[in-house]
C-alpha cells in the first residue's frame, strides 16, 4: 500500500485532466504541477521517513532516489524554461526585424511615390502636399507607404483607418473621387466638420485626430490585372492645404503609364506586410 504514495500525483494529475477536460494542463501549468509534485515528496521524505516502504526498506532508505528524482524533474523545468522564454525572445527579435523590414519598404514606396508624381509635388499649389497608399484588409484601410514634401505631413501617423468612413471610402466605392474647395480648419473645426460630413460617413473625434486637415482631395484605385477578378488592389489618396482642384486627368494618365510597376509595388508592400 505504501507505494499508492508515491502514485498519487499521478492520480492527482489524471484526474484533474479528465475533470477539467484539457490536455495542454501540463504545458500551460507545467511549474505549478512540478512545484506541487516537489512538495509532497519532499513531504513524504520527511514524514514517513520512519515507516516501511517496503519488508526490509525504510522510506529513509529509499529518499535520496526521491530526492534525486526531485532534482531532476525541477532540472529539466528549468531548461523547459529556459528555451521557452529563449523561444519567446526569437519571436519578438523576429518581429523586430520584420517591423524594421516594413519600415524600410514604406520607405521605398514614399521615394517611388515622390519619383512618379514628380509633376504633384512641384506644382506651386501643390506645395505641402501629400500621397498615400493603402491596401485594404479585415475592414480597414492598411496604410502602406506615403510621401510628403513637408516634414510635417511626412512623418508616420496612423496605419490604419476604418473601411467605412471618409473620402477613402467613396474613392474606394467610386473608383475615383474628386473633392476641393474645403474650408480651412479654424478653431474647433466647425465649418471644416460640416462641409465633410456632408460629402462622406465620418464622425467628429476621427476628424479631430487626422494631422493634416486637407483640403483638396483627389482619390483612384489600384485595379489589379485585367486576367485578375478580384477586388482592386489598393487605393491612392493625393491630397493638399491649397483649395484649388487637384488635376485629376495629369494623375490618371502618370498611373496609367505606370500601371505594371505601381501594381508590383502594391503586391509587394502587402507581401511584407502579411508575413
Amino acid at each position: 500500500m505504501e507505494i499508492l504514495y508515491i502514485l498519487i500525483p499521478a492520480f492527482v494529475f489524471i484526474i484533474g485532466c479528465i475533470i477539467l477536460h484539457n490536455k495542454n494542463i501540463l504545458k500551460y501549468y507545467h511549474s505549478e504541477i512540478i512545484a506541487f509534485i516537489s512538495g509532497y515528496y519532499l513531504f513524504l521524505c520527511d514524514y514517513k521517513k520512519d515507516d516501511f516502504f517496503l519488508e526490509h526498506k525504510k522510506w529513509r532508505d529509499i529518499n535520496h532516489y526521491i530526492i534525486c528524482i526531485i532534482v531532476i524533474i525541477n532540472i529539466a523545468s528549468i531548461v523547459y524554461r529556459i528555451w521557452k522564454y529563449k523561444k519567446i525572445l526569437n519571436i519578438e527579435e523576429y518581429q523586430r526585424k520584420l517591423e524594421n523590414i516594413q519600415d524600410e519598404y514604406a520607405k521605398l514606396c514614399g521615394d517611388y511615390i515622390k519619383i512618379i508624381f514628380t509633376d504633384f509635388f512641384t506644382d506651386p499649389k501643390g506645395q505641402g502636399g501629400r500621397v498615400s497608399i493603402y491596401k485594404i484588409q479585415n475592414d480597414r484601410f492598411i496604410l502602406l507607404g506615403r510621401y510628403s514634401n513637408s516634414n510635417e505631413y511626412n512623418k508616420k501617423g496612423r496605419d490604419s483607418y476604418p473601411c467605412d468612413k471618409g473620402f477613402i471610402r467613396e474613392g474606394w466605392d467610386k473608383g475615383e473621387f474628386l473633392i476641393y474647395d474645403i474650408p480651412k480648419w479654424t478653431g474647433s473645426g466647425k465649418e471644416y466638420k460640416k462641409f465633410v460630413k456632408e460629402h462622406c460617413n465620418i464622425d467628429d473625434l476621427t476628424l479631430k485626430k487626422i494631422r493634416m486637415k486637407s483640403r483638396s482631395f483627389f482619390i483612384k484605385t489600384i485595379e489589379n490585372e485585367k486576367s485578375d477578378s478580384r477586388q482592386d488592389l489598393g487605393i491612392i489618396v493625393f491630397e493638399k492645404m491649397d483649395t484649388s482642384r487637384i488635376n485629376s486627368d495629369s494623375i490618371k494618365q502618370v498611373i496609367d503609364e505606370n500601371q505594371q510597376q505601381i501594381q508590383a509595388l502594391i503586391k509587394t508592400m502587402k507581401t511584407i506586410y502579411e508575413i
